[in-house]
């Protein structure tokens, strides 16, 4: 126990025990004339009367720790106990106050209109109570139930990814502390290989042609899912760099060198028309376009641009 709880617990002995001693004075403030119903406080009712609502608060504080201590089952078993008490103290009260000849028993059988030829008033008030007590049972289960609600949002969202809260909440018992450490220890970690994913993918994305996802109807790679299909028509045109110049050069590198030159100004003619390089292989290249159109302009400004290179380096002629 904390020392603040023991400090707070010794108070709350101190203003309940004073409290018990002044409860013949608190009782003497009401005051039946006439059938009529007032109250008359002199000094030690009001002094009475402040030692319990000090103890009733500090009381309130204790219980309301306590039950913060508590996992869920125990909570609902220490907060039904009391509704249940007390839902039977009252109900015994009704069902023996025709056995009560006091001021203040007769006092309440007239406001209740109790009397010996209307027993029903009797039921009718017993049903009336019982619809309280139930209702008061489900608002204290929905109220301490609440974390759980938060708890079924936070791992749907976590289970579909789509989770924006920094640090998740959910109030309650210890209980729900711990899953609320579990919880936001998951969103960290999943947020921290979702940043590292979409890094990677990033860079990958980055060497990609956006063409190519703009042409499946997608922004980019984190858009693709496992097992989907889409179907386009399209326009594939190969492009085969051929001639004997390449064979006189003296090095596997200068050829690399000689197809990888060509190849560079090759992409921004095919990406003139919207179309993409699908794919590398040797020394060509499979391009990709939408329309007819777009694949026969692109492929008379290849051989213009490879016809004017060529002039311009005549010992590696292609075509």
């Amino acid at each position: 126990m904390k020392k603040s709880t023991k400090i707070l617990f010794i108070l709350f002995l101190i203003f309940f025990i004073a409290s018990v001693i002044m409860t013949k004075f608190v009782i003497k403030i009401i005051q039946i004339e006439n059938g009529n119903l007032f109250f008359q406080f002199d000094v030690y009712s009001i002094i009475g009367f402040s030692l319990i609502m000090i103890s009733f608060v500090l009381g309130s504080v204790l219980y309301f720790k306590f039950l913060l201590s508590l996992s869920l089952d125990k909570v609902l078993f220490f907060t039904t106990i009391p509704l249940m008490i007390i839902y039977g103290l009252l109900l015994f009260l009704l069902a023996q106050i025709d056995k009560f000849d006091n001021e203040f028993a007769s006092y309440l059988k007239n406001l209740l209109s109790i009397t010996d030829n209307a027993t029903y008033n009797l039921i009718l008030w017993a049903v009336v109570l019982s619809v309280v007590f139930i209702l008061l049972i489900l608002f204290n289960y929905a109220l301490i139930c609440r974390p759980l609600s938060k708890v079924e949002r936070i791992v749907t969202k976590l289970g579909e990814g789509i989770v924006r809260e920094e640090k998740f909440s959910l109030g309650g018992g210890k209980q729900f502390v711990s899953i609320e450490h579990a919880l936001n220890r998951i969103n960290r970690n999943y947020k921290d290989s979702d940043g590292s994913l979409k890094y990677e993918l990033t860079q990958q994305n980055s060497k990609l042609t956006k063409r190519i996802f703009k042409f499946f109807g997608k922004s980019g790679i984190l858009q693709l899912e496992n097992g989907q299909s889409v179907s386009r028509r399209a326009v594939v045109m190969s492009v085969k760099l051929r001639g004997n110049g390449n064979q006189n050069l003296s090095s596997l590198e200068e050829n690399f060198d000689l197809i990888n030159s060509y190849i560079s100004f090759i992409s921004p003619i095919v990406n003139k028309f919207s179309g993409f390089i699908e794919r590398y292989y040797g020394d060509g290249i499979i391009v990709v376009f939408q329309k007819n159109e777009d694949a026969i302009s692109c492929a008379h400004l290849i051989a213009k641009t490879i016809t004017g290179k060529n002039k311009r380096a005549p010992r590696h002629v292609l075509l």
